[in-house]
């Protein structure tokens, strides 16, 4: 375990079984990543971050976000994404096992914490989430899976609801940014947190990557949480009247290309306190 001393303006963690106290101290950015060399990346395992103060977390492995991002002139994400095997292999690259516990994160514009495509069995428990975001807290990202988001308190965070992506989109697809973006990110546990809104869904083409995973068997339970949307963009567009990015990748007989719809299906969705449920509720397990 390394306990640190003094703060800093940023944290990257890129090797396996690093665990760190970070002793009340701020660290700024943090990056947990997996690293990439010699045309492949090896996979960060066993991280453990607690008991300190940050701007934002992001974990990460092939990529960023799911519109993917450029190594030597190549977008992996998106060349994976034209492929079957795409989640087994966005999974294989993203950092596993990562557990985020008793952390301040306060956001000063980027999303405070942000699961990038392909995370898996991480964790972030007791941490209290505040400050401002321009769009979510709490974002997990496509081909993403079995993480637990647990005993969380984002009631003092600040998510603007004049993001231009949605205020613009007047038309059957809600304004606002959720507290908890669950896109294309499958069989997560979200229990007893504090927050204002979970919404499932899944985006269609942005970047042109293909999102193969559906938002399915994710549980939300025992949330004292205003609003959960199940299915909250149904294969729209970020603009009423036009279709893009929706139909930028298609082609391809399966995932995003073969049909835009969210298919936010049994999830389960109980014992939440205030919470008004809404979307597909028909195919969900709702209590």
């Amino acid at each position: 375990m390394i306990v640190l001393t003094e703060d800093s303006p940023s944290l990257t963690i890129r090797t396996s079984g690093t665990h760190i106290d970070c002793n009340g101290h701020h660290v700024g950015h943090v990056e947990v990543l997996s690293p990439y060399s010699n045309g492949g990346w090896t996979q960060t395992r066993d991280v453990r971050l607690r008991n300190g103060r940050a701007k934002s977390i992001r974990v990460w492995g092939m990529s960023k976000t799911a519109e993917g991002m450029k190594r030597h002139g190549v977008n992996h994400l998106k060349q994976s994404s034209r492929m079957l095997g795409h989640k087994e292999r966005t999974q294989a690259t993203a950092p596993t096992g990562v557990a985020i516990e008793a952390m301040h994160i306060t956001g000063a514009g980027l999303i405070p914490t942000y699961f990038s495509p392909g995370v898996t069995h991480c964790s972030m428990i007791g941490c209290k989430i505040d400050g401002m975001s321009r769009k979510q807290g709490l974002y997990l990202d496509a081909e993403s899976e079995f993480n637990v988001i647990m005993d969380n308190d984002f009631s003092e965070l600040v998510v603007n609801p004049l993001c231009p992506e949605r205020f613009t989109n007047l038309i059957g697809y809600p304004p606002g940014q959720p507290t908890i973006a669950i896109d294309g990110s499958a069989r997560n546990i979200i229990r007893r947190n504090i927050l204002d809104s979970v919404w499932l869904y899944r985006n269609c083409g942005e970047g042109g990557v293909i999102r193969h995973q559906t938002p399915q068997e994710n549980e939300i339970i025992d949330n004292q949480v205003r609003d959960i949307y199940l299915g909250s963009r149904y294969g729209r567009g970020w603009l009423p009247l036009l279709p893009w990015p929706c139909r930028c990748e298609r082609g391809y007989p399966f995932g995003s290309s073969l049909s835009n719809l969210d298919y936010a299906h049994h999830n389960i969705v109980r014992d939440n306190i205030g919470a008004t449920v809404r979307g597909d509720v028909r195919n969900n397990q709702v209590e």
